[in-house]
């Protein structure tokens, strides 16, 4: 379930606890996107602790603000989902990629 903050003008997000806990994670996804649900089941898989931020469930100029700082990282339209690693942006999903990022190892 989403966190609900006091202000309206507040983030929405959802803090998932895991063990494997040494980096920041968040990510940054869209409610009907494959892709990002694939993501969100490989953190869950890996007990990665992460915040997960679905951008079309915010309010318009949260949502706004999202979009373009993630287009400014990407330089053009983003490709979701964004995962930032310890203040670092990377798009798109690829396990290979993540593993690394994360320094998962080989894998549960």
């Amino acid at each position: 379930m989403p966190h609900q903050p006091e202000s309206q003008d507040s983030l929405r997000y959802t803090d998932v606890n895991g063990s494997n806990n040494s980096n920041n994670v968040t990510v940054f996804a869209l409610q009907r996107c494959g892709p990002c649900r694939d993501a969100k089941a490989f953190l869950d898989a890996h007990d990665v602790a992460y915040r997960y931020i679905t951008v079309d469930w915010q309010l318009p100029d949260t949502r706004h603000a999202i979009k373009q700082r993630l287009e400014q990282a990407h330089g053009t339209r983003p490709i979701y989902p964004a995962i930032e690693v310890n203040g670092t942006l990377h798009f798109g999903f690829d396990a290979e990629q993540w593993t690394r990022l994360l320094d998962l190892g080989n894998g549960p």
